[in-house]
């Protein structure tokens, strides 16, 4: 018997991990609501919930916070997505998301299970975000960042622009006095495309929006442009009429409707920034006031909330009462959940790993007893050893621990918190390498490596590289078959089709590094230099090194030179926010699908505003503490460029959105211009995001 033929269900089936915050896919919802593992740790904090949510149906209450807390890879930001869907208590798949519960006697406890139903009857808004993601990229430094997330999703969740405060409280107001609806008639009538879709270029569109106003006798055009000014002006946010918009949208609907907000990953957007603790303190306390438990604020975090507000240094008395259910997911969670979704055996396989562990008990434990004076759970019996096969108990706990630091250091590793990886994805993977092996094959910890090496930053990759690389540290690697193999592969082209192009090295596959990489490929690495220097004679540009003159060719003048190769029909094309190459990226237009735009937004763009924010961030600590006069005049000049660079972003995201969101392909008989043009249009609207050719 092979290893994948122990198991209940086969191992290489295509299982769904934590589906990321944000998705609402049915099939998906559906998906998770029937294999959500309720672990007995979880039995009780459902019960804990619900018993807390109950006050704020049958009475009133100014306990309106839940702090959920829990290691990267607990199962938390899941956990909020279940509460969320039990809350809101939709229909997926031809019956209520708490059916799914009860029909599967998830809930042991009849009176949890009665307080759930409760809940369910409740007239509920979900609003659930994570709001790393809904922040904007200079949002943390404002003392009311928190207050203005809520705000802006508030305002979504009812159909107001989510974007721009000013637009969302005008859609209010012409809501309130029943012109909403025949403002968006009209407007779609004068411009010629919806206002949800138009909305997001306010900019451009006043003239149209003032001729509208004053058209339904909302405005006149002089107060309309009075209005406009305004607008484009920087908003601001005060917890206190944040809850009185709340309190007067549940007042305006039916008894007892209830409000939710559901935020991932607080804790670590607040980090050790007093100030927006304070932020937090402030809105839950005021929604708690006005709303009497309508409204709930529902957190995850890494640290418990004792932990988090202890280490501020200020009095936050205030937040610990308001968030009085708190909820802590451990270890055992995750166990549980992995041993039951993908590790349950059949009756052959527990009788044949039963039988290994008594024949080879001693030998298992001398494979993986430490002496490092590290304590590590190891097997307890028989029975563990054959629920937990082909892994280690103390691996759970470790890779939590590596997935949380990865998370923590480097920004490569944030897209850990959106569940492109979760513990379950992750042991999934590792088996399934192991599982034509015989019985005996105990998946090494390295394994889960391959994994997770895309989440690294370059600089930790290169630790690890370089270990790999030793001879004392790993000798038999240079002593094996497997070391020529190794040598001897083909240069394989980018992964996800798209190569940035920056003034630094920010990526991991960067194109000076990419570059670099392809050259001691086919030359070698012993003549990498001598190549490097002959090249950047060649090219000539500016830069102090060779490596520096290639990059600012990569930067200046390589798509020239492409496109008038190819006759003005290039086949790599440019992504190009402007003049202060604060993004640019190329891709290959062989390899083009509708989700490129959408990659390289999310993927790439969004990465490098927040290399952007750190960085400037960090050029301001060299400027406050040096003493350097040189040193902080080139930071000085560096934060310039960055703001500007970060500045030129996000005015790029703001056109490259609504393109992504078309999700638009190419057909390659078409040809390049049409291709070209294709691609960079929406809705009868060009936004120029690719180099112009």
């Amino acid at each position: 018997m092979i290893i994948k033929n122990m198991f209940s269900k086969p191992i290489d089936r295509d299982i769904k991990g934590v589906i990321k915050v944000g998705q609402d896919d049915d099939a998906n919802i559906k998906q998770e609501l029937e294999e959500y593992v309720v672990t007995r740790e979880l039995q009780k904090h459902f019960s804990d919930f619900f018993a807390s949510y109950k006050r704020g149906i049958t009475g009133n209450t100014d306990k309106m916070g839940v702090w959920i807390s829990g290691f990267f890879g607990s199962g938390k930001s899941h956990f909020l997505k279940i509460l969320s869907y039990l809350l809101e208590n939709k229909e997926v798949g031809g019956k209520k998301a708490i059916d799914y519960f009860v029909d599967d006697n998830k809930i042991s406890d009849q009176m949890v299970l009665a307080d759930m139903k409760l809940a369910g009857t409740i007239p509920t808004d979900v609003v659930l975000f994570n709001i790393d993601s809904k922040s904007e990229v200079n949002g943390k430094q404002s003392k009311v960042a928190i207050v203005s997330v809520l705000q802006n999703v508030f305002n979504e969740m009812q159909g107001f622009s989510g974007s721009n405060p000013f637009l969302a409280d005008l859609e209010r107001k012409l809501t309130e006095e029943g012109k909403y609806n025949l403002f968006k008639e009209k407007f779609e009538d004068s411009f010629g495309s919806a206002w949800e879709e138009s909305r997001s270029d306010f900019d451009f569109i006043q003239d149209d929006v003032v001729e509208v106003l004053d058209e339904i006798g909302f405005m006149s055009i002089e107060a309309g442009r009075n209005w406009c000014e305004k607008a484009t002006g920087e908003y601001t946010y005060k917890v206190e009429d944040f809850a009185r918009l709340v309190k007067k949208y549940l007042d305006k609907k039916e008894s007892n409707h209830h409000i939710v907000f559901l935020i991932d990953e607080i804790g670590q957007y607040i980090g050790d920034d007093s100030k927006l603790m304070l932020n937090l303190q402030t809105v839950t306390e005021d929604l708690g006031t006005a709303c009497g438990g309508k409204a709930w604020i529902i957190v995850t975090s890494q640290q418990d909330i004792d932990s988090i507000t202890k280490t501020k240094g200020n009095d936050f008395s205030k937040i610990q009462g308001r968030f009085d259910t708190r909820l802590s997911l451990s270890s055992a969670n995750v166990d549980e959940v992995i041993k039951k979704r993908i590790l349950e055996k059949n009756e052959a396989g527990k009788q044949t790993l039963t039988l290994l562990y008594d024949d080879k008990a001693t030998v298992i434990k001398n494979l993986i007893l430490f002496n490092d004076g590290v304590e590590k759970k190891l097997y307890s019996d028989r029975v563990n050893f054959a629920d937990i096969y082909p892994f280690i108990p103390y691996q759970f706990n470790l890779l939590g621990s590596v997935l949380t630091s990865i998370r923590t250091h480097g920004a490569s590793g944030k897209h850990l918190a959106e569940g492109e990886r979760s513990m379950l994805a992750l042991f999934k993977e590792s088996a399934v390498k192991v599982m034509n092996d015989e019985p005996g094959t105990i998946v090494p910890f390295n394994m889960f490596y391959d994994a997770l090496e895309q989440f690294l930053d370059h600089s930790h990759k290169g630790v690890i590289s370089r270990a790999l690389d030793n001879d004392y540290l790993n000798p038999k690697f240079h002593d094996t078959d497997d070391w020529k193999t190794a040598t001897e592969l083909s240069f394989e082209p980018d992964a996800d089709n798209c190569i940035p192009i920056t003034d630094e090295e920010y990526f991991e596959d960067d194109i000076v590094g990419l570059f670099c990489a392809w050259l001691k490929k086919v030359y070698g690495e012993d003549t990498l230099e001598e190549n490097l220097d002959f090249i950047a004679n060649a090219l000539g540009n500016k830069g102090k090194t060779s490596r520096e003159v290639i990059r600012n060719y990569f930067l200046t003048d390589f798509i020239k030179d492409h496109i008038k190769t190819y006759q003005k029909r290039p086949i790599y094309w440019l992504f190009d926010s402007g003049k202060q190459n604060g993004f640019k990226a190329l891709v290959y237009m062989h390899r083009w699908n509708a989700d490129t735009i959408g990659n390289v937004r999310v993927e790439y763009l969004h990465r490098i505003q927040r290399v952007y924010e750190k960085e400037i961030t960090r050029m301001q600590e060299i400027i406050d503490n040096s003493h350097d006069n040189k040193e902080i005049s080139n930071a000085t000049k560096r934060k310039e460029k960055l703001q500007k660079q970060i500045k030129e972003t996000k005015d790029y995201d703001a056109k490259i959105a609504h393109l992504a969101l078309s999700r638009i392909d190419i057909d390659l008989d078409d040809g390049v211009k049409v291709n070209y043009e294709k691609v960079q249009t929406a809705d009868g609207k060009k936004m120029q995001i690719l180099a112009k050719i």
